[in-house]
């Protein structure tokens, strides 16, 4: 499997319209959605090892958020979702893993910057259906995704996005 966008954005669409009952259930929710999407990610063959340290830097980050959401803006949130998603990735950093081990870790931060601007625009928007605003959300971490890279270390040096 590699990454589907459309996926994603089912699990996102189930999240927007089936509301969570608490602030750490709703945070769970985006965990288990984006964990089912990422856990089908390659960098060069191998597919991710997912900690459970990951989901839980993810959960803690979005939670705080949900919990002090009525303060917040559009762009506060697209922030909280943007270090959600960096930290899963890099606190500890993902691995990438076949059977003999290779060690196969993420190189570089993915483009944090570029998901805030995409999520802050369609956060600002208000209306639209749970459908389009899962395709936009979909499409923006999506392609913030598909910005982390990978390093082999097994030849060293070797590069690659995930997809």
């Amino acid at each position: 499997m590699v990454l589907d966008p459309n996926k994603l954005k089912t699990n996102i669409k189930n999240l927007l319209t089936e509301k969570a009952e608490t602030y750490e259930d709703a945070a769970q929710n985006w965990v288990d959605a984006y964990v089912d999407y990422a856990g089908d990610a390659k960098g060069f063959i191998y597919s991710p090892t997912i900690p459970d340290s990951a989901k839980i830097a993810m959960k803690d980050t979005l939670k705080t958020y949900f919990e002090n959401v009525d303060a917040g803006t559009a762009a506060l949130a697209a922030l909280a979702m943007a270090n959600a998603l960096t930290l899963f990735w890099l606190t500890p950093p993902i691995v990438f893993s076949v059977v003999p081990p290779v060690a196969v870790n993420p190189l570089t931060p993915p483009a944090t910057s570029v998901l805030i601007s995409a999520l802050t625009a369609i956060f600002m928007v208000i209306g639209g259906t749970e459908d389009s605003k899962a395709q936009q959300i979909s499409s923006a971490i999506d392609t913030f995704t598909k910005t982390v890279w990978v390093i082999n270390t097994t030849p060293p040096g070797t590069t690659a996005m995930l997809i």
